[in-house]
């Protein structure tokens, strides 16, 4: 099934966006060979897949039944009740967002730690799909995309999309699976539109960008000479996609090295100079450079190529997981490790100390469900055994009596 397919993740949404990039802007010089790179590691990606599929095939690892069995549900709607509360407290400590879009990344220092749990509310998505009361699974359905809209985080609004398409399609019988795609289709174009409406309300036309032609000046892109015909919306929306890697590649012939910033997203409790560093771009306004660009920073390519292999591994690791358990909690990593890996043509998301924070909790939960079915499960053999006892006495009573 191609919902399982790692190179559904981590291939062809990379592959995307790279042409785009390449339909985008013009790539002088060296930065041809860095479009290669980029190529390449589409490809380790592809071939990471093969062989990954190959094996699952040989082990019969297949995916299971879509289920939430208890104590599981009871564990994950209390662990969706405390989120709630951190989206309540949010909005308390951050305010409504949306009515200041522009204040979206002012954070104080008490908001920026409840962000960090209330980032989670896209598990609420997951949750509706195992709630058999329909007002209450559209509650938390409702709850899982209208909070990143109040907290205007277009992010996690994806993320929460995300998880609606692929668990629709992974419940779906095949005669359903066209009518869900037409239908996800058309969630996506209005999601798309949101996206780019949000984007021109917070930003209004801050994200307009000039271009140089086939050179490479500050403050401006090296863009195709259509581009400026193009709708300034569709103009935004290929910029978002395209700009991350042609950042990436500029980097790549860059030679400029900071480790520390790797160090500052993994492990912000140590010290390092990722504060005081400053990375030039050739437009500061979008200032990302793929999921890598710390990995560039830390090594150049050969730290990329590490990075991506790991970041593959770690999504055949929760995929094997999840399809060895058939546990709700391994099913929330691995969809987070796939959203990852689709936006990894963006911003750094997978090797964060955020994700790693995630993982954990998903680990905990597991752990705290198996915990109490171990229990349950005690509490019955006991019983079982009790009741047992007493008809065996019973039984050895009344032939005495007899």
């Amino acid at each position: 099934m191609t919902l399982f397919r790692l190179r559904t993740y981590v291939a062809f949404p990379l592959g995307l966006a790279t042409l785009v990039s390449l339909a985008t802007f013009n790539f002088p010089g060296d930065l041809w060979i860095g479009l290669a790179m980029v190529f390449g590691l589409v490809a380790i990606g592809l071939a990471v897949d093969a062989l990954f599929d190959s094996v699952r095939r040989v082990h019969a690892w297949g995916t299971p039944r879509l289920k939430l069995q208890e104590p599981d549900r009871n564990v994950l709607l209390l662990f969706c009740l405390v989120l709630l509360v951190f989206c309540v407290a949010d909005l308390k400590v951050n305010g409504l967002k949306i009515l200041a879009p522009e204040s979206y990344a002012d954070l104080s220092s008490t908001g920026t730690h409840v962000r960090h749990v209330s980032n989670m509310s896209w598990v609420f998505v997951v949750l509706a799909f195992f709630i058999r009361t329909r007002f209450f699974s559209m509650f938390w359905l409702s709850c899982g995309f209208l909070f990143p809209v109040l907290f205007v985080d277009r992010n996690r609004l994806l993320q929460a999309l995300f998880c609606y398409g692929f668990l629709k399609l992974y419940r779906s019988t095949p005669v359903e699976r066209r009518r869900i795609m037409v239908m996800l289709g058309c969630i996506v174009v209005t999601i798309v539109a949101l996206f780019l409406a949000v984007g021109v309300y917070r930003s209004g036309d801050a994200f307009v960008v000039e271009s140089s032609g086939a050179t490479i000046i500050e403050g401006y892109f090296p863009l195709r000479p259509y581009f400026s015909s193009l709708p300034p919306t569709l103009q935004q929306l290929l910029l978002y996609i395209g700009s991350p890697i042609f950042n990436f590649v500029g980097l790549l012939f860059s030679g400029t090295r900071e480790p520390s910033v790797l160090i500052a997203q993994t492990l912000p409790f140590l010290k390092s100079t990722a504060d005081t560093f400053e990375l030039g771009f050739a437009v500061p306004r979008f200032n990302v450079g793929t999921e890598f660009l710390p990995f560039v920073l830390f090594g150049g390519y050969e730290a990329v190529i590490v990075g991506y292999v790991l970041q593959v591994i770690g999504c055949a690791a929760a995929l094997l997981l999840y399809a060895r358990t058939g546990s709700i909690f391994f099913l929330l990593l691995l969809l987070r490790f796939l959203y990852c890996a689709v936006m990894m043509g963006f911003a750094p998301q997978f090797f964060t100390y955020t994700n790693y924070g995630f993982v954990v909790i998903c680990i905990a939960l597991f752990l705290v469900s198996n915990l109490l079915r171990t229990l349950r499960q005690s509490v019955i053999d006991r019983r079982d055994s009790s009741v047992r006892g007493w008809r065996h006495a019973t039984a050895l009573e009344a032939r005495e009596n007899k």
